[in-house]
């Protein structure tokens, strides 16, 4: 794996979901079970066997992005 490119994409990834958030495209919470989200997110087999590619952390992080209980970001208060 690269790791300049590795940072590049986890960058844009977090960059667009801060983006979508100001811009409320997002939901503000979205809890599901805490399994749900770590089958989702392969922890079982990532804690085992590491993240193999750049497309597999990508695919890690925006999984994180999507199932994880937040709040939206916003700038104003």
């Amino acid at each position: 794996m690269k790791t300049q490119k590795t940072i590049a994409d986890v960058g844009q990834l977090l960059e667009n979901h801060i983006n979508n958030s100001v811009n409320k495209r997002t939901s503000a919470l979205n809890q599901i079970a805490p399994e749900l989200i770590a089958d989702k997110l392969k922890l079982k087999e990532r804690i085992k066997t590491g993240f193999k590619s750049n497309t597999d952390i990508l695919d890690f992080v925006t999984n994180y992005l999507e199932n994880s209980s937040s709040t939206r970001f916003s700038w104003d208060s």
